[in-house]
C-alpha cells in the first residue's frame, strides 16, 4: 500500500544534494507548483541552500505567502515526503472508514484523492476543469509510488456506479448531494464540509449565496442516512458546516 509522510522543508535548489525533512521544488518549477504548498497563513519553511532560497522567499512574498529561511537541516537521504495537506476533516475521520472504492467530488488539484490512496482507497477524482486534473495527476505521480486513481475531467453530474466512500468538499450543489447519497453502497459514507451562510456575512465569498448553507442545512441534506457527525464552526478563517453521515 502506497504511503504518505509529513516533511515541513521545501528545498528549492537544484543540486544532486539531498536534505532530511524536505521536498525539493526547484526554483524555477516553483511557480508552476504553488498548489503543493500548505495552505496560507502557514509560513513555508526553505531551506537556505544559498541564492536560490533567497529566490525562493521573494518569489513566495510576490505571491502573498509568508516565508522564512531555517539554516539548522541536515544533509542526507530525503524521502518523498509532502508539504501539504489534506482536508483536515478527512484526516481525522478516515482512521474511522472503510474507504474502498471512494469518489472525490470536485476534486481540484487531488490533494484528497492522493491522500485517500494513500490510504488504500481505490479512488476517483472528478472535476469539470481539466487545468484541475493536469496538477492532480502530476500530484499522484510524485507522491504516489503506484499509481492508478480514475482522474475524470467531466461535468461533474455525470456520476455513475456506486460507492463506500463520497467526500464533497467546498462545492455545493444541493441536488448533486442528492445524487451521491443514492451512490453510496450500503455502510457507505458521506464526508461534505462547505461555507455557511456566516462565513459569506463576514468575508461576503462565496459571491453566489446559493454556493453557501443555511445553518443547520447541512444534517437536513442527510435525511434517511445515519448522522455520525455534524458540526458548524470557525475554522482557521472559514466558517463551515461538516458532516459524516452512513448509509444504511
Amino acid at each position: 500500500m502506497p504511503t504518505l509522510q509529513r516533511f515541513h522543508l521545501l528545498d528549492a535548489s537544484s543540486s544532486g544534494l539531498s536534505i532530511d525533512d524536505s521536498v525539493r521544488i526547484p526554483l524555477a518549477q516553483l511557480p508552476n507548483r504553488t498548489y503543493e504548498l500548505p495552505p496560507p497563513p502557514e509560513v513555508v519553511l526553505v531551506a537556505d541552500t544559498g541564492d536560490e532560497a533567497a529566490k525562493a522567499i521573494h518569489l513566495l512574498q510576490s505571491l502573498g505567502r509568508t516565508a522564512e529561511v531555517v539554516q539548522d537541516f541536515l544533509h542526507g537521504q530525503s524521502g518523498n515526503g509532502r508539504l501539504w495537506e489534506p482536508n483536515a476533516f478527512l484526516a481525522e475521520v478516515l482512521p474511522h472508514l472503510f474507504a474502498g472504492r471512494a469518489l472525490d467530488v470536485a476534486c481540484g488539484t487531488g490533494r484528497d484523492s492522493v491522500f485517500l490512496a494513500s490510504a488504500g482507497g481505490q479512488v476517483t477524482g472528478i472535476d469539470i476543469l481539466p487545468d484541475a486534473i493536469e496538477p492532480a495527476q502530476r500530484l499522484e505521480e510524485r507522491y504516489l509510488q503506484t499509481q492508478g486513481i480514475d482522474w475524470r475531467a467531466e461535468n461533474i453530474r455525470s456520476i455513475d456506479g456506486t460507492y463506500d466512500l463520497i467526500v464533497q468538499f467546498y462545492y455545493l450543489d444541493r441536488d448533486l448531494t442528492k445524487r451521491l447519497i443514492n451512490a453510496l453502497n450500503p455502510g457507505g459514507s458521506l464526508l461534505i464540509e462547505t461555507f455557511t451562510e456566516t462565513h459569506r456575512s463576514v468575508h461576503g465569498k462565496p459571491s453566489n449565496p446559493d454556493r453557501v448553507l443555511r445553518l443547520g442545512e447541512l444534517e437536513e441534506l442527510a435525511e434517511g442516512l445515519e448522522v455520525r457527525h455534524f458540526s458548524e464552526d470557525w475554522r482557521r478563517d472559514r466558517h463551515t458546516a461538516r458532516l459524516w453521515a452512513v448509509k444504511r
